[in-house]
């Protein structure tokens, strides 16, 4: 049995726990930025909030959430400050560092740390990819938006793809050749459930906004 849940009655909290149930499978990656106070400083976040909007040229469009108080995420100033990031797309492998990684008290260092990524040199941009993800996506800045309200905002990135790096079978794939091979990207359902070529499985949230709040944080 369904029941109507209006979006006006619910604060910041329930409005994001609804929309992360609800909007699902969401495709769960890194983004890799650089930054901050050492401009070189490379920072590496998790977000399921993404998705190809364009093809001829491609656009990735990579919408990140304010904080309560209003203020943008480091993944977010990096990409203001510097016009590229680039998306990496995580196998079932990635995701209990990933997971971890999401507490926002972490340093840029301790996150890379947390997620025992190997950083290799990129083509077109400058922050670095992930070397054994699915996929790295490197893309350049071409519209920024912002939308909602102060608390629960968001920030809207619109990239270019300049170059993307993947396996054989999606290489051989775009050409046309026959290629039975999977594709092992993972999709972030709800509740702390995730979805891949394996199937269903669940990562306990280590960080979560609340106690009575189980929902996938990934942002």
């Amino acid at each position: 049995m369904t029941e109507v849940i209006l979006c006006a009655s619910l604060d910041y909290e329930r409005l994001e726990r609804l929309m992360m149930a609800t909007v699902v499978p969401r495709p769960t990656v890194y983004v890799t930025t650089l930054g901050g106070y050492l401009a070189d400083e490379l920072n590496i976040a998790p977000f399921s909030a993404v998705m190809a909007v364009s093809n001829s040229p491609p656009y990735m469009l990579l919408s990140i959430n304010r904080r309560a108080d209003g203020s943008r995420k480091r993944t977010a100033d990096n990409i203001l400050q510097t016009g590229e990031f680039v998306v990496n797309v995580l196998d079932s492998r990635h995701i209990p560092s990933a997971v971890h990684s999401v507490d926002s008290s972490l340093t840029p260092a301790e996150r890379i740390a947390a997620t025992g990524i190997l950083p290799a040199m990129s083509r077109c941009v400058r922050p670095p990819r992930v070397s054994d993800c699915e996929a790295a996506i490197e893309c350049k800045l071409m519209r920024h938006e912002t939308v909602g309200d102060v608390e629960g905002g968001s920030d809207l990135f619109f990239g270019q793809v300049l170059c993307v790096w993947a396996n054989r079978a999606v290489a051989e794939h775009i050409q046309g050749e026959p290629n039975d091979a999977p594709f092992a990207g993972v999709g972030s359902l709800a509740f702390g459930w995730y979805m891949s070529m394996e199937g269903l499985f669940r990562v306990p949230q280590v960080y979560t906004r609340s106690p009575t709040s189980p929902l996938n944080q990934i942002p």
